[in-house]
Parts: C-alpha cells; structure tokens; sequence
C-alpha cells in the first residue's frame, strides 16, 4: 500500500490536510507592516514624514514588497492579501513535502514519509505556530508575510541538498533574496557542506565577529537603549533556552542515530552553524550588540523545527525496530536523546503523547497491562466527551460553562492530542487492535463535533482528526481494496468541506474593515496634503491603533509606526520623541516617563488620542510645537474644518482640521 502512495497523492494529502490546520486571519500584526511597504513602493508619496520609511527600512532588503505589490494592482486590496496569504500557504505545504519526499530516500525510506509530513503540519499548524505553546517561534503564520514565504523556498532549496547542487543553490539564494534572516541560514550550511575546507575559517571569523562592537560606531556599537536590555524578559529568554535545547538535540543526535553518511554530513555542517547562532545570540543579549541582536539568530529555527520532526520519528521508529522488538536494552545516550525529545516537544501534548504511548505499547503488548491500558484509555475517551457535552449543551443547569472549562483551549487541545496519538500508535504499529483504533476514532469524531461548538476558529482539532483518518486509511492492511478507497475519498472530501468553511476565520465585522480600505488604494484621503507623517489621526473603529493601515498613508503616530526598521537607532529616537511629544501634550503627568514600558507609553499616549474631550487642546499643542500640520477626526470639533469625507465602511464623515 505504501508503494502505491506516490507522489501526486502524496502532495495532494500534504496540501489539504496543511490548509485545514491552518488560517487566514486578515491584516494582523506584521501583515500591516507589509501591506504599507508594498504600497510605499507604489507611491511611496504617501509616507513622507512617516518615521518608518524616513528613516530606513527592512524593505530595503527584501523583494517581496514588489511581488505583494503585484497583487495589489491587480486586485482589491483586501482579496489581495487573501491570495497572496493562501498562495504562500500553498507553496509552504508543497515544498515542505517535496523537501520531505526526497529526504525519505535518504533517512529511512517511505515507510514514515506520511507521518513525518503531517506531524511536521500538525505541530505547526494554526497561524503563529500555536502561540498558547511558550517556546514557539513563528514558522507558519496566518497572515502573508516574507518569512513565511522564505522558510518555504528554503525547504525547496533543502529538497534538493543532495541531488541537484547549483539547483539547491540558486532556490536558497531565491529565498534569501526575500528574507535574509530566514532562507539565509541555508547559505553557510550549502558552503560547509560542498567546501569543507571553509570550516575552519567560518568558524574562525565567527568567534571574532562579536568583537566589532569595539569599533563603537553604528550598527557596531553596544546599545544603551531599553530596547536590548529588557529583551530577556519579553520572550527572548525562552528563545535563548529553546535554541540550547535544539543544540543538544542535535548533537546527541549526530553521536546516537544511525543514519546514511551524506546525512551525518548535512547534520554536522548544520550543527556548526546552528552552534555559531547561538552564540552570537548569547552575544547580542548580554553584550547589547547592536548588530548581532538586528540579524534575529534564533529564526534559524525554522530549519531546526522540520529537521527534529524529521528525527525525532524516525528515532522512535529506530528505537521500535532495533531494540523495544527484540526486547534488548537502550544504552545511557539512547535514553539521554530520548529524555531530550520529550523535553524538546515539553509544550505539545501531541507529540509527547505520541512518543509516550507509542513506547508503552511495545513495552506493554502481549501483557496483561495492555489490556489494562486500552480499557483504561476508552473510560478517559469517553469521560473527555460527556465533559464536553455537559459544557456545550449546559445539561448542568447550576453550573456555567466557564467554571466548567475555564480555558476551553487548554483542556479540548491535549485531550483531543492524546486521544489521537493513541489512535495513530494502534493503526501504525498494531494493526491487530483495528477495531479499538476504529472505535477510539469514533470517540475523537465525538470530541471534534463538540468542539466546533466550542471553538469555532480553533481549527487545530481538525489536525488531530484528519491524522487518524489519512493513517488508519494507508497503513492498516485492510483485505477489502474498496474500503481503503471509501476512507481515502471520505478524508479527501472532510479535508476540502474544512477549507471552504475555516481557512477564512475573519468574522463580517472584520472582513468589512479591510474592505473598506479600498476607498484609499488610488488616493489617500485628503492627497493636498504632502508631509503625510504630520498628519494626527483620531478616528474610531476605523483608524484606532493602525490609521496608516486603515487610510494606507502615512501618520504621525500609530500602534506600529516603531515597526520595521533594521539597524536604524535614530528611528526609536523619533518614536520616543513623538510619544513624548503627544504625553506631554495631555491633561497631567501622572509617572515616570522614562521608566514606563513601551506598551504603557503606547496606552497612555492612546488614550491621548481618543480622548475627544481634550483632543483639541492637545491638537493645538503639537501644532504650537510643530509636531503636527492637520488632524482628521471622525466627530466635529471646535476648529475650522477644511474638508471633510464619507468612509465606505460605516457611512461616516471624517473631517479636516489645520493648525491655525
């Protein structure tokens, strides 16, 4: 049956299953930064003044702004973030099983090709590589982005690593050219690996790169600024652990597993590179490095995520075959790497369960405590379900669902992982137990029912679902060719039904916003003005918190004008300039500035903003300070209006007031 698994199906499987884990959610986070970059290169008029792209921006390193750009000119600028999004989706899911495909050759053959691929999506999957998880780091976002886009052409270079050479080359070089900092890591591993006598003078100027924050000169400077400083405690840190726990993985790995020699090679060409990031990362955050922090090392992650899975199943597999099956014992670095993986995957239920359960079956099979198990796990199968039921149908009448799942997200997602590993262990390796998986499926079937009720966005459990089904379906040896046909035509089916339904989970509300940003794609409102980054915008449920994107202009101050500059220290000055600008404008200084955080600044300064009570006093103190030439306000004031117009979205007007 494997044979017959080749590799048109194979992709399309890969593909289906990749766009029901996964989302579009529309113009969030870095989408915005994009989206203005991409029209800056349309009419970059438009963001005179604005400090974002006054003052430099990644832009400058990137082509993906003309190729998002492309889009826009050919398509409403809402519907173009949607293709641009599904096509890149697209690309990510067909390289990653391409790279996968050809790697399978090399590692361990067909045998684990499927579940590689759709484990890999799984625990990825849901836009920013499931951000309830803590050591994360974003792979597969849910909004179109050049990472994105880059790590998926970096794959494509990686799929053909071994075989076609100057092919790998150019792709890597490809996806490079789009984000320097993702496909980029590709490049030295490409050069260790074909000029190995490059290694000792990588390594070498690698160790002494750091030293040029004593040239003392920008970017070559040690930061004085917050904004390095306090970087341990906004995620870094666990960026930090989560980059040493890789590290030891892969080392262990190189020194434990079997493997093909041109692998061992790749493995350690990737482990010295993969060593020099995280050293120049411990530089960046203790030294300040101003530099070395810029260059973001940690997103050498990407290629570390896909090359764990990869091994990580395949160790487990080694591990069934060489040693649980002939009943021999593992040595002491065997159970060190096994030790690693689950602490390597500590924040996924779906894979600890996996590896967990799939180990206590082979230890357990033919003993009574099999037995003991799998009733076991049926009663907690069932238990999950009347949970579930009890909380979407409220057949407790006293008790509210809140108290019931105090966080709905948190019990349905191991729940559903465990069950579902279960199921995958007994189809893969035990194909005895075929009616237990079948009925654990039912039960998994059960959960997801009910969780659609709960979580109507949460379209992770589809994950979970779709696995079972697409592994019992092409690893179970049923007799019966017709039944084999029925289950892989009903996952097919399911899979295209959940697309057409979840890939799209922007409610109305929002789908009309970002329509309604087509009213200024030809022309930013009030185009007389020339200097658009002094233009003070305080418009609710339109422009609040992201104006530029709204209006896709510039602006004197928003949520991401400090977003999007690299190496660039003058740009935070100006943002801190700016915000000191508009708190100092307002009613009372009730802190200390400067020992605020920038998400305080960033409300304080809001609420300033909003505020429509003391917006003209406030107006008229950065005129007075020649911080700003307009404002546009969606309520009259007691100023002399210029002009005024009609927004789609909300048949409101917006006026045009001058500094006197």
């Amino acid at each position: 049956m494997l044979e017959k698994l080749n590799f048109g199906k194979y992709c399309i499987i890969c593909i289906l299953f990749f766009f029901c884990v996964n989302h579009f959610s529309g113009f969030e986070q870095d989408c915005v930064l994009y989206t203005l970059q991409a029209i800056n290169r349309i009419a970059p008029e438009r963001f005179i003044g604005d400090p974002a792209f006054m003052l430099g921006n990644q832009d400058s390193f990137s082509l993906f702004s003309p190729f998002y750009g492309l889009f826009i000119r050919l398509l409403p600028i809402d519907s173009a973030a949607f293709v641009v999004g599904a096509l890149i989706h697209g690309l990510f899911a067909f390289f990653v099983a391409t790279l996968l495909w050809w790697w399978n050759r090399v590692f361990h053959g067909k045998i684990l090709l499927l579940p590689v691929a759709l484990c890999f999506f799984s625990l990825y999957a849901y836009g920013e590589a499931r951000n309830e998880l803590a050591f994360c780091t974003k792979i597969i976002e849910s909004v179109p982005v050049p990472r994105t886009l880059s790590a998926a052409i970096g794959f494509l270079g990686l799929a053909f690593f071994f075989e076609k050479k100057w092919v790998s080359l150019g792709v890597i070089v490809l996806g490079t050219l789009i984000h320097p900092l993702t496909a980029g890591w590709c490049l030295p591993i490409w050069a260790l690996f074909y000029f190995r006598k490059l290694r000792i003078t990588l390594i070498v100027l690698s160790a002494l790169f750091p030293l040029t924050i004593l040239i003392g000169k920008d970017p070559w400077v040690e930061s004085s600024e917050g904004w390095i400083k306090n970087s341990l405690e906004n995620g870094m840190g666990e960026q930090l652990g989560r980059m040493a726990i890789f590290l030891l993985f892969f080392w262990v790995a190189l020194k434990t597993i079997s493997m093909p020699q041109v692998f061992k090679k790749f493995l350690t060409c990737f482990n010295i590179v993969l060593t020099i990031a995280f050293y120049w990362f411990v530089i960046a955050l203790f030294a300040h490095h101003v530099f070395l922090y810029q260059v973001q090392t940690y997103r050498i992650q990407w290629i570390c995520q896909i090359l764990a899975v990869l091994i990580s199943v395949g160790y487990i597999y080694q591990i069934y075959v060489s040693k649980i099956q002939s009943k021999r014992n593992l040595g002491a670095l065997e159970k060190l790497l096994l030790g690693v993986i689950l602490v390597l995957w500590i924040d996924c239920p779906y894979f600890v369960v996996l590896s967990i359960c799939t180990i206590l079956f082979f230890k357990a099979r033919g003993t009574r405590f099999f037995k003991v198990f799998e009733t076991g796990m049926l009663i907690a199968s069932v238990a999950g379900v009347l949970l579930i039921c009890f909380n979407v149908l409220e057949l407790v009448p006293c008790v509210k669902p809140e108290y019931v799942y105090a966080d709905k997200l948190f019990c349905l997602h191991p729940f559903i992982a465990m069950l579902s590993a279960v199921v995958l262990s007994l189809a893969i390796f035990v194909p005895n137990f075929r009616l237990t998986a079948v009925a654990m499926l039912a039960v998994v079937l059960l959960s997801i029912m009910n969780a659609w009720r709960i979580l109507p966005r949460e379209n992770f459990s589809i994950a979970y679902v779709l696995g079972s089904l697409l592994f019992i379906a092409t690893y179970l040896r049923w007799s019966n060719q017709k039944v084999l046909k029925v289950c892989m035509t009903m996952a097919v089916a399911f899979m295209i039904v959940c697309i057409f339904l979840f890939f799209d989970c922007r409610d109305e509300q929002q789908k009309s916003k970002e329509k309604a940003m087509n009213q200024f794609v030809q022309t930013p409102p009030f185009p007389s003005i020339l200097n658009r980054g002094q233009i003070f915008y305080s418009v609710r449920n339109y422009g609040d918190e992201i104006p530029r994107l709204r209006f896709l202009s510039g602006g004197y101050y928003d949520f991401q004008i400090g977003v999007g500059s690299i190496f660039s220290k003058p740009l935070k000055q100006e943002i801190d300039r700016r915000e000191w600008s508009i708190y100092k404008s307002g009613e009372s200084i009730d802190s200390n500035w400067e020992e605020l955080s920038s998400l305080e600044k960033f409300q304080k300064c809001w609420n300033i903003v909003l505020n429509k009570d003391s917006l003209p006093i406030t107006f008229r103190r950065l005129c007075r300070q020649n911080e700003v030439t307009h404002l546009v306000a969606d309520e009259k004031m007691p100023l002399a209006a210029q002009d005024s117009l009609i927004l789609w979205y909300n048949g409101e007007k917006i006026w045009l007031y001058a500094c006197d």
